[in-house]
């Protein structure tokens, strides 16, 4: 450049002098100048100086191919969403949604942004109806969601506020043929959504909306077309107040194809709810026979995520055979823990016909309480990674943990085990190796202690038992007294025996552990980022509980480095037991 000067040199020269990390400012600058010099949630607050990407205004005309492309990028944030992913950087991205208010004042929009309009109403429809069903779920804002909200919206009802006289237009015979497809499918999707929660059963939709999805086509650069409708920056602006994490999107295909499952899904909460609620005993054979012959026979495990959305309190969620569905683990607790306790009423519900032979009848019973059992140990694996547990109370919970794994083993139905059986085979064998140490180790308890810990095991334990006589580990004791009898007959043992039998038990555990490992490997990655995320979890943690296990009795082992804080708090810490299995 002609007249331009290189100033580095001297710049340097400088502050050559001026000692590192001090503040440079004119004399009269103070630090309120200095703030208001910003503007809240401007880029240059963070950490590095970037541009941000030009934003598209929400008034400005947009074309169908950009419609159908952020239509497309909606359906990816709401399923990411619907997975347990939270609100701020999914589903507030959208700048057409957070400013619906405006363009629903709009005087003259095009036929585009009419049917765009039309669909931000539907979809906020939908979000209102998910988020009705989470509130079912003893919802606490301030302890649960609070992230969720980030600030933005009040509180939840506010997705409720959509103008039902808006609706979905109706749909113009002259936009192209894929745009009036996702219009159809939204209209559809609510509708399903709209019977389900008023207790009807939507089974001609579900086929529809298969159908139509079926039809749909996709762009090649939707992401490049949809990025400056959708404000990227929101995890950055609430980095100081609270960690946003980066969520993967399905491709627009899967995220589709999840719509579709959600759909069926739904079919089936309606199906398994109209036992309960017909009168009529022919409609309560027919939804038996659908339910119990339709495609569950083949493979027990087909029927179990339609079975868990009809027990959950969250029906329109995907599945919840993970741990890491919900962001919040206090809310993953207790939703467990209230599943646990409504699987009674669906095994309640399961009618004893005359079209069901004693085979039939006893798979589908089995295949019920074994998805009971894994609710169950998931709950409890749950209260030990919240700190629940005082470790004065270990001794009772790996004994309740080890009968309901051996519950689980004695109800799988799986033609070959499955990774849940094998999970549960090795819990039984290492929460009973732990049960023996700490009984044979502890000191006795006074009157006054043993009361404290009746009460203690009751409260904690006795909801989460089952009522129904299908179960198999009803036909024995799980109480208090059945634990202190175990307790007393395990400190009867010599101490030799005792240590035999828990190095065999550890052994078993750690095969266990290992087979589920192998498992999960050969199930392979699954069909969607958050089950790869799942798998590869599942596998690190099996490697963590079977290495920490070993160390527990082979002082030369080395302490295992743990891939997740909460896998850590699920056994007790290597030192106690080392120390406890010296002294046997």
């Amino acid at each position: 450049m002609q007249n331009a000067t290189d100033i580095t040199l001297s710049f340097l020269a400088a502050c050559h002098d001026i000692p590192y990390g001090e503040t440079i400012k004119a004399p009269n600058l103070h630090m309120l100048d200095a703030m208001n010099a910003l503007t809240i949630g401007d880029a240059r607050m963070d950490t590095g100086v970037r541009r941000a990407p030009p934003a598209q205004r929400e008034e400005h005309e947009i074309d169908v191919r950009e419609v159908c492309a952020v239509i497309d990028r909606l359906v990816q944030n709401e399923i990411a969403f619907h997975t347990g992913s939270p609100l701020v950087p999914t589903i507030f991205t959208s700048r057409h949604l957070l400013h619906l208010p405006f363009l629903l004042r709009m005087s003259s929009p095009t036929s585009a942004q009419r049917a765009l309009i039309s669909y931000l109403v539907s979809f906020k429809q939908c979000l209102g109806l998910a988020w009705q069903e989470l509130g079912k779920g003893a919802l606490y804002e301030g302890e649960d969601w609070m992230g969720d909200l980030g600030g933005l919206w009040g509180d939840g009802a506010d997705w409720q506020d959509a103008d039902e006289d808006e609706g979905l237009m109706e749909i113009d015979s002259e936009l192209p043929h894929q745009l009036r497809i996702r219009l159809e499918i939204r209209q559809l999707f609510l509708e399903i959504l709209t019977i389900t929660m008023s207790g009807g059963t939507p089974s001609r939709r579900c086929d529809e909306i298969t159908k139509l999805i079926s039809n749909l086509e996709y762009y090649d650069d939707a992401s490049a077309i949809s990025e400056p409708f959708f404000d990227n920056d929101i995890p950055r602006r609430f980095r100081q107040t609270m960690p946003v994490p980066n969520v993967p999107l399905l491709n627009p295909p899967r995220a589709y194809e999840m719509v579709d499952r959600i759909s069926e899904g739904l079919h089936w909460v309606c199906e398994v709810r109209d036992w309960t609620v017909s009168p009529s005993l022919a409609a309560r054979e027919r939804q038996a026979w659908i339910f119990a012959l339709g495609p569950n026979l083949e493979g027990i495990d087909a029927c179990w995520p339609p079975v868990v959305r009809s027990c959950m309190t969250w029906s329109l969620f995907i599945r919840l055979d993970a741990h890491d569905r919900c962001q919040n683990r206090p809310r993953q607790h207790r939703l467990n823990s209230l599943a646990a306790r409504r699987w009674d009423d669906l095994d309640l519900c399961l009618p004893k016909l005359d079209i069901l032979d004693d085979g039939e009848r006893g798979n589908l019973a089995r295949g019920l309480s074994a998805r009971r059992a894994d609710t169950v140990l998931d709950a409890l694996l749950e209260g030990l990674d919240l700190e629940l547990v005082e470790s004065k109370e270990w001794s009772s919970l790996y004994w309740f943990i080890s009968r309901i794994a051996r519950a689980r083993m004695a109800e799988s139905v799986e033609r070959s085990q499955s990774w849940r059986a094998s999970w549960a085979s090795a819990w039984a064998d290492v929460s009973e190796a732990i049960h023996l140490a700490l009984s044979v180790t502890s000191e006795t308890s006074d009157e006054q202690n043993e009361q404290r810990a009746r009460a203690v095991f009751e409260h904690r334990f006795a909801p989460l038992q089952p009522k129904a006589s299908s179960i198999t580990f009803m036909n024995s004791k799980v109480s208090y007294d059945a634990f202190k009898q175990s307790t007393l007959m395990a400190r009867k043992k010599s101490r030799e025996s005792v240590r035999e039998t828990i190095h065999s038990m550890v052994d078993s555990a750690r095969g266990a552990f290992a087979q589920v490992h192998l498992q999960l490997h050969e199930q392979g990655v699954g069909p969607g980022i958050q089950q790869q995320k799942s798998v590869r979890e599942h596998e690190a943690i099996c490697a963590y509980l079977q290495n920490t296990i070993e160390a527990y009795i082979s002082d030369s082992a080395e302490t295992p480095s743990s891939p997740n804080s909460r896998a850590t708090r699920w056994l007790p810490p290597i030192d106690s037991m080392r120390t406890m299995m010296r002294s046997l």
